[in-house]
């Protein structure tokens, strides 16, 4: 593909986003109802002993599998070259980390004193199998990227994903307690290896074999890639294992509930983004400043959706509670508020992140999230063990909100984009946003006294109402994403026309 074939941003990478978040908001929609119905049948240690081996499992993942296809994504249309030395070198890694953490099984235990020894080491048994399914992942899914078989990609993970919310809730309901959370994992990524595998088939070996330098080179992109991943999955993880450590198991179980829910609308936007973005950004990497302007606009049209929608959770958070979970879980209230207000700024780390590596700056990634994993390394343990959930949640928040506006001026100051750019693609949105939220939150507590009910109307009627005008008000604010957005609201219902009509099509036939 030449650069003049390279797709834009707007035909491709948001194309591909469609069919991915559309799978996405589908497979969202089917965990928050596990999530609501193991919510009656798990305690808060259950899910704090499922969340827990699930961040361990993370935290000593120091090389993930995954990662390894970023690096060979980075090498464009010549990536089948390294494909079968990029599996051989995931594989490896995958199989090192399990013999380290099998090894280090009990003196975690003694660690985490808190839980169950014997529990909590045969689940992270059992949680270590999907890092090698993982490895099995990495290079089926890298041809389907490359190929931009986004379809693909979303039918695979969206039956796999879906399955798995059927198995935590099946397992929940027949007492499996906190394997019905860790075990459906494991299955999902070694379902994805196999389904990746199948629906792309066998393909011929490449004509060339790379050298030893090539595939020294390629173990050396993997670990400033797999490093900088690990740094992050340090940060990601580092809240809860500190919680885990020194505060209570329903602390613990209470932020792991509440994080679960907070993280499901970013996810579906700017996580399924990431893995489009990646690969789109690569086939521009010979127009750098093309690369950046297209950056700078997802950026916008990111932030342009995703503030008014994690708002608006923290807005509605205790509606959502009172109406829909079991009385025990209601002091979750506040730190899932606290989370969302976090996630109104983490939405710029998956464009961030692809950006960077897009353009192999896999050591300048690795450098962001060292800092980052510092501040928290150092305060985490007392804002742990004196504030609890709610104090980890807000000390997220307030380091996110910093760290992600630096980490973007990173990317593109070299290309003359002021910091007041950088700002206001994080800013402006908020303008209008936390006005409309503050109305709503007024009118809401205003219904408060009418109980239920009151909760079922804020919920059914002012909620959408409420996101629905924060998302209208770009158009003053911002009146080029406001066009944006709405071009990318008609593309998505022209697929789901055409979608209906082939199943109406088919159902004649």
């Amino acid at each position: 593909m030449t650069e003049s074939q390279a797709p834009s941003l707007s035909a491709t990478a948001i194309g591909g986003t469609a069919w991915t978040t559309g799978q996405a908001v589908v497979n969202k929609i089917a965990v928050l109802v596990a999530t609501w119905a193991i919510a009656f049948r798990l305690s808060e240690d259950d899910v704090a002993l499922a969340s827990l081996v699930t961040m361990l499992t993370k935290f000593f993942s120091v090389l993930p599998p995954l990662n390894m296809g970023d690096v060979l994504v980075a090498r464009g249309q010549s990536f089948g070259v390294f494909a079968a030395a990029g599996f051989r070198i995931a594989l490896r890694w995958s199989l090192i980390t399990v013999i380290v953490v099998a090894l280090s099984m009990p003196f975690i235990a003694l660690f985490y004193d808190r839980f169950p020894a014997g529990a909590l080491t045969a689940l992270l048994g059992a949680s270590l199998f999907r890092i090698v399914a993982e490895a099995g992942q990495v290079v089926p899914l890298v041809t389907l990227r490359m190929d931009f078989r986004y379809r693909t990609i979303a039918l695979v993970d969206g039956v796999t994903q879906l399955a798995g919310s059927v198995l935590c809730v099946i397992l929940a309901f027949a007492g499996a307690a906190a394997w019905a959370l860790v075990l459906p994992v494991a299955v999902v990524s070694l379902a994805k290896a196999l389904a990746y595998r199948f629906v792309t088939g066998h393909r011929q070996s490449q004509p060339e074999t790379p050298s030893a330098d090539q595939v020294s080179d390629l173990g050396r992109s993997f670990r400033d890639a797999g490093g900088a991943q690990y740094v992050h999955s340090v940060v990601d993880t580092l809240p809860l294992l500190m919680l885990g450590r020194f505060a209570s198991e329903v602390e613990t179980g209470l932020f792991a509930f509440a994080f679960n829910l907070a993280a499901q609308a970013n996810a579906v936007l700017g996580g399924q983004l990431s893995g489009v973005l990646q690969p789109v950004l690569v086939t521009m990497a010979n127009d750098v400043p093309r690369q950046m302007r297209a950056f700078m606009r997802t950026l916008r049209v990111l932030s342009a959706v995703v503030v008014p929608l994690c708002v608006c959770q923290a807005v509605f958070s205790e509606n959502l509670f009172h109406a829909v979970f079991p009385s025990r879980w209601q002091p979750a209230i506040p730190v899932f508020a606290a989370l969302s207000i976090s996630e109104a700024f983490f939405f710029a780390a998956a464009p961030t992140m692809a950006f960077l590596r897009a353009q192999g700056r896999f050591r300048t990634f690795l450098i962001w999230q060292i800092v980052h994993a510092g501040l928290l390394i150092l305060a985490l343990p007392f804002v742990a063990n004196s504030y609890g959930a709610l104090g980890v949640a807000l000390l997220g928040a307030v380091l996110w909100a910093g760290s992600l506006p630096v980490a973007v001026h990173v990317c593109v100051r070299a290309h003359g984009v002021a910091w007041q750019s950088v700002i206001a693609s994080f800013g402006v949105p908020w303008v209008t946003t936390v006005p409309l939220g503050g109305a709503a939150l007024l009118l809401s507590r205003e219904l408060g006294c009418f109980g239920l009910f009151a909760d079922a109307i804020v919920l059914s009627v002012i909620a959408p109402m409420t996101l629905m005008a924060m998302l209208y008000s770009v158009r003053f604010v911002q009146p080029e994403v406001y066009a944006e957005l709405k071009g990318i609201g008609k593309t998505g219902l022209k697929r789901v026309h055409r979608f209906a009509m082939r199943g109406q099509a088919g159902a004649a036939g």
